[in-house]
């Protein structure tokens, strides 16, 4: 339920605020706890980095693939959280263009210095409200050179969606 619960926020909050100039956006993060009632609500939490070494001691193997494979499995709705966070914001109107916020120096701003699934899907979002395309070509390789797979489908998508009907 947690990996859906992007998807949920992302059409309730569907254009309900606008986008500080001075401000990053603020991605909510994934809580993957749960609690057992039959054990007087015991809180159970899934650590992601399960596999790194603790304390100077290497991890077994069980619980470094544990690890990774919660990794793997919580990529993609990390992604679907950051495209719910960009989809809050109102799109971008050709008709005052003086009202957006998202200029190039801003995406250029709040980009992480890793790249994330949670960010790029931040992107797309931007994109499919029409505020990437503030974006040079430069900027997109920049992004695209990153080899991280979840930004480029982010930007691609996003500027594709950010251009569509002008024949770009």
């Amino acid at each position: 339920r947690t990996a859906a619960a992007p998807l949920g926020r992302g059409a309730l909050t569907l254009s309900t605020a606008s986008i500080a100039p001075t401000e990053s956006v603020p991605i909510p993060a994934l809580v993957y706890d749960g609690r057992l009632p039959s054990r007087q609500n015991a809180r159970i939490t899934l650590d992601a980095n399960a596999g790194a070494a603790s304390g100077g001691a290497a991890a077994s193997p069980a619980v470094a693939a544990v690890g990774a494979s919660l990794q793997e499995l919580s990529a993609w709705p990390h992604f679907h959280n950051g495209v719910a966070a960009g989809l809050c914001f109102a799109p971008w109107s050709a008709a005052d263009e003086s009202t957006n916020p998202v200029t190039r120096s801003w995406i250029v701003y709040n980009k992480p210095p890793e790249p994330s699934h949670s960010h790029a899907g931040l992107l797309m979002a931007l994109g499919l409200t029409g505020q990437l395309s503030v974006l040079s070509p430069t900027d997109a390789f920049r992004y695209l050179s990153q080899e991280h797979d979840a930004t480029a489908v982010g930007v691609l998508l996003g500027m594709g969606a950010a251009r569509r009907g002008t024949m770009d």
